[in-house]
């Protein structure tokens, strides 16, 4: 019986994690940015997510657009 009731336990807290994993997963996912090129200078200039390519490429996170 302990066998089954310890299975049982792992069993649960496995699930468990896999959910936490993938709702915490959905959230970051709702908070991607989306980065909007607005000059072709090469100047590494921008500010919050906007400016010039090489700017949003260095801020940009995975899940972010531009």
């Amino acid at each position: 019986m302990r066998t089954i009731s310890s299975s049982l336990g792992l069993a649960i807290k496995t699930v468990a994690t896999l959910f936490i994993f993938t709702v915490a997963g959905g959230i970051a996912e709702s908070f991607a940015a989306t980065y909007t090129v607005n000059s072709a200078a090469d100047n590494n200039a921008g500010a919050g997510t906007s400016g010039d390519l090489r700017y949003c490429l260095g801020h940009v996170a995975e899940g972010d657009a531009i």
